[in-house]
């Protein structure tokens, strides 16, 4: 997607410290031949070669770096698209699909969500099914990509919720969560009356357990409004 000549942006893939990075898992190595032809050699439009020097220009007036701004905007609202296309090659090349920007857990007929991201996302699921299994009506968002970020997805995903708890293993002071607050916008936009609490865990890579997302659930769940972000501590 990122090397695609409707988007020509860096792309960088986020991985959680600890879970991820620490351990051991089976991994699908395709052959050499199918990944060159899903991904080719990168062929940059007017890129820099030590063969073949040339200056370019060392300052940008505003107009240009206005126009500059307007053109990244124009290629990432095509990431979508590209990503469509990426995912149905993808599908030829090696008989699976990866998951899109959003995946959803029973969100159907939900009256709350979680929202998760990363590995903790795999233990809200588990709390998700057992609390289904109890006869609460409660569904879980995974978001798998922040830029762009996927609204329509969410939105199409929240449904008729009226609450939803959004789960920050990140934070940025004085503001909170950072998918809070891209939900929180999200959600401005096209459901009001909707309650979104954001929950800070996890930070520095802190276990998120299913006690803890129970917690959460179980806040979430006496909430008439939405206050200013929780933090939550480890619960055994």
């Amino acid at each position: 997607i990122a090397e695609d000549p409707r988007v020509l942006l860096p792309a960088m893939v986020a991985m959680d410290g600890f879970l991820t990075s620490h351990t051991a898992m089976a991994v699908d190595l395709p052959d050499q031949q199918t990944v060159d032809a899903f991904l080719p050699p990168c062929a940059v439009p007017r890129r820099l070669r030590h063969d073949r020097p040339a200056t370019v220009g060392g300052l940008t007036w505003p107009r240009e770096t206005e126009l500059h701004r307007r053109e990244i905007e124009e290629a990432m609202e095509r990431v979508p698209e590209v990503m469509d296309d990426a995912l149905v090659t993808f599908r030829r090349l090696f008989g699976r699909v990866p998951d899109g920007p959003v995946v959803k857990e029973q969100t159907a007929d939900a009256d709350t969500i979680l929202i998760a991201t990363n590995t903790m996302a795999a233990t809200v699921r588990n709390v998700v099914r057992e609390r289904r299994a109890r006869g609460e009506r409660v569904g879980m968002i995974r978001i798998k990509q922040f830029r762009p970020f996927p609204r329509a997805e969410i939105l199409d995903a929240i449904g008729g919720a009226k609450k939803v708890g959004v789960l920050d293993r990140n934070h940025s002071p004085g503001s909170g969560g950072i998918f809070w607050n891209e939900v929180a916008t999200t959600l401005a936009g096209g459901k009001r009356d909707v309650i979104v609490q954001d929950y800070i865990v996890g930070i520095g890579g802190g276990d998120v357990t299913p006690a803890l997302v129970g917690n959460i659930a179980d806040d979430l769940a006496l909430r008439t409004i939405a206050e200013k972000p929780v933090w939550k501590e480890i619960v055994q």
